[in-house]
């Protein structure tokens, strides 16, 4: 898991359009959070369509809960967001 984590975290480092983002992790019960500011949904798109994310996330399909997604806006003057204020507007 940390190994596809890192593969990820590269990626995102060439993505263009990615403003910036935090992860967050709980081993016990494999409950995984992740936040990213995009500057588009182009860029969102190209980068969950893209490898290694696109092949990691099919590999590890029957592995994980039910992923779901949610996107909302923010303000310039709220990035870098609080990872613990993303994860209350979406649950």
């Amino acid at each position: 898991m940390l190994w596809n984590t890192r593969q990820i975290e590269a990626q995102l480092a060439e993505s263009k359009g990615l403003v910036g983002y935090s992860l967050r992790a709980k081993l016990f019960p494999r409950r995984f959070w992740a936040v990213a500011v995009w500057e588009n949904d182009e860029s969102l798109q190209s980068f969950v369509e893209g490898n290694p994310h696109a092949g990691i996330r099919s590999a590890l399909k029957g592995a994980m809960e039910e992923s779901w997604f949610k996107t909302f806006d923010v303000k310039t003057e709220e990035v870098p967001i609080d990872i613990d204020e993303a994860i209350t507007r979406v649950e």
